[in-house]
């Protein structure tokens, strides 16, 4: 489990971790219609469910009752090093690619050794 609690990390991750909230409290006449979807950049998801922005935002929300919650993922996930590896973005892409920091053009042997564990 820790492997895989590990790989995760080191899959899903680089300096530019975020979180954020936003959204209304309900109109006092609203409140009788039941849970109030969320609106984020023109797009519209129910409460209760979860909205996935691929590249080149890379944010997963969640939504609640006419509240949002954002946090970003992959290459906007958070802070991640591997010794002997640099973190390359993907153009177009969520996914983070690592290579070895004196021979870009090999991958990384630690990250490819971590996955296989």
């Amino acid at each position: 489990m820790l492997t895989f609690l590990l790989s995760t990390v080191l899959l899903f991750g680089l300096a530019e971790g975020f979180c954020f909230m936003g959204g209304s409290p309900p109109e006092p006449r609203d409140s009788d219609r039941g849970p109030r979807a969320c609106s984020l950049d023109n797009r519209v998801f129910g409460s209760g469910t979860t909205l996935r922005l691929p590249a080149p935002y890379c944010m997963l929300c969640s939504c609640s009752n006419g509240f949002y919650e954002c946090c970003g993922y992959g290459v906007n996930g958070g802070p991640v090093g591997i010794e002997g590896c640099t973190a390359v973005r993907r153009p177009g892409s969520c996914d983070l690619e690592f290579v070895d920091a004196t021979d870009p053009s090999r991958p990384c042997a630690s990250f490819e050794n971590n996955i296989r564990k």
